[in-house]
């Protein structure tokens, strides 16, 4: 099995039969690290740091459907974790196939009978869409922190305008070319400060 990091694991929770076990097996043997899960807390759990999960449409039970929409609804805002659900062969129905996918959102349909390419390539898709979701935390951290300095250096110059202002308004004689100085020099870094803030639509 390949040794992957976390958000890379596949959680696979299929209740009948050996389909949980098949699926692993399937995986495993073709580089994915995947996770068999025993109920839908144990989902949930793996949601965390997991990169996908496969599903079949028979555990999606009506309890399950709103813890798993209960776990969801408290995914940060860059957050949206991608399930895949195999579905039944055309023709056949369960009750609430719809609102089932909607309640998990991110949702790619299989159905059954799946071929083995089929479904490999559907995780390697929901892992590789999982890895440009954390790509974006870590572009919005990057940008937080940059306006987060970007305020903090715009303060100094702005309070070094700020004093020199209320000298001159202090003197009869009006502004003396040191201050006048002062004001030209820092309202230029300002303006290179400004140029930095929009350069934000670049890192963003």
């Amino acid at each position: 099995m390949t040794n992957v990091i976390d958000t890379e694991r596949v959680l696979v929770w299929a209740p009948r039969g050996r389909d949980a076990s098949l699926a692993v097996h399937l995986l495993e043997r073709n580089g994915f690290c995947a996770q068999a899960c025993s109920g839908v807390e144990d989902l949930i759990d793996g949601l965390r740091d997991a990169g996908c999960a496969l599903l079949t449409q028979e555990a999606l039970t009506p309890v399950a459907r709103e813890r798993l929409a209960e776990a969801l609804s408290s995914q940060p805002p860059w957050s949206d974790f991608p399930f895949i659900v195999f579905a039944p062969r055309a023709g056949e129905t369960i009750a609430g196939a719809a609102g089932a996918w909607r309640a998990l959102g991110n949702v790619t349909v299989l159905e059954r009978p799946t071929q083995s390419r089929t479904l490999l390539s559907a995780v390697s898709a929901a892992l590789r869409a999982r890895r440009r979701q954390y790509e974006g935390k870590d572009a919005i951290q990057r940008r937080d922190q940059f306006l987060a300095m970007l305020g903090h250096e715009l303060r100094n110059p702005l309070a070094a305008i700020t004093l020199a202002i209320d000298m001159m308004k202090a003197e009869n004689s009006g502004a003396s070319e040191k201050q006048r100085a002062i004001i030209a020099r820092q309202a230029k870094h300002l303006a290179r400060l400004v140029d930095d803030l929009l350069d934000v639509s670049r890192i963003t």
